[in-house]
């Protein structure tokens, strides 16, 4: 199931206002996949300071109140070249500093090595220096994000992905 909110004008505030019935409509979307209704994804469009990155903070604000975990990824801005993976590095990077030890290896479990070359902090490299297939690293990532999934509801927001490299794009 997927669905977009476009958010047409300009609202500046420093309470959440005049954005309700968007917020009403992701929460929703949230409600349906937290319940296991429905795998969701939802696109939130407007132009460049309408509030989407704060509309999103709100949808967090609730997951989190739930005991959900939300996960947050950025695309970049850059001139003349891209960070492959770059917004779900930076999400991934999050499960580190938020799951305990134990559920953290069961979350990974054998994407690991996949994982080192992708955050290479989280482990000593093996040394290994062979390409890493794109299919390969998709099904690991999937797999990641489906035992987190199995263990915690999770929104994960990958923000402008008009800048995203062509890897994030695929993926």
């Amino acid at each position: 199931w997927t669905m977009m909110v476009l958010m047409p004008t300009r609202i500046s505030s420093l309470r959440f206002v005049g954005r309700s019935t968007e917020l009403a409509q992701l929460v929703d979307a949230w409600k349906h996949a937290d319940a296991g209704d429905r795998a969701t994804t939802v696109l939130v469009g407007g132009e460049a300071g309408v509030g989407k990155t704060r509309l999103l903070a709100e949808l967090g604000e609730r997951v989190r109140e739930q005991g959900g975990l939300v996960l947050v990824g950025s695309c970049l801005e850059l001139t003349h070249q891209s960070l492959p993976f770059g917004p779900v590095v930076e999400a991934v990077r999050a499960l580190r500093r938020t799951l305990d030890p134990a559920t953290l290896e069961a979350v990974v479990g054998p994407a690991g090595p996949v994982l080192e070359r992708l955050l290479p902090e989280t482990a000593p490299v093996s040394g290994a220096n062979d390409e890493l297939s794109t299919a390969v690293l998709f099904e690991h990532l999937r797999g990641v994000l489906e035992r987190l999934g199995e263990r915690v509801s999770t929104l994960l927001v990958l923000e402008d992905l008009h800048w995203a490299d062509h890897s994030t794009r695929d993926l």
